[in-house]
C-alpha cells in the first residue's frame, strides 16, 4: 500500500485498506506462481488497482482512533497468577 502511494504520488491514507486487502487476496496465487519480470508486472498491476479505489468520505475526521479505558467493577491483575493464588490462599 505504501509502495502504491509512492508510485501514485499520494498519501497512504487516501488508499482504501479494505480494497488493498481484497486486491492482495485475489492476486496472491499470481504472485506466488510468477518470478522475475512477470512478477513485477503483477505487482505493478496490483499497485494500479490499489490507486483506483479511494477511501470514502469521512467528513472532517482525520485523527486516528483512540482507545479509552473505562472503569471496571474488578481490580486489575498486577502480578503473576501463581503469585496471586499463593497470596489468596495465605
Amino acid at each position: 500500500m505504501a509502495n502504491a502511494a509512492i508510485l501514485g504520488k499520494t498519501r497512504p491514507g487516501n488508499i482504501s485498506f479494505k480494497a488493498t486487502y481484497d486486491i492482495i487476496d485475489a492476486n496472491k496465487s499470481n504472485l506466488l506462481n510468477t518470478r522475475g519480470a512477470e512478477q513485477k508486472k503483477v505487482l505493478a498491476t496490483m499497485f494500479y488497482q490499489m490507486l483506483t479505489v479511494k477511501v470514502g468520505k469521512r467528513g472532517s475526521r482525520m485523527e486516528h482512533r483512540a482507545v479509552k479505558k473505562r472503569a471496571k467493577p474488578h481490580k486489575r491483575l498486577t502480578q503473576s497468577r501463581e503469585e496471586w493464588k499463593r497470596n489468596l490462599n495465605a
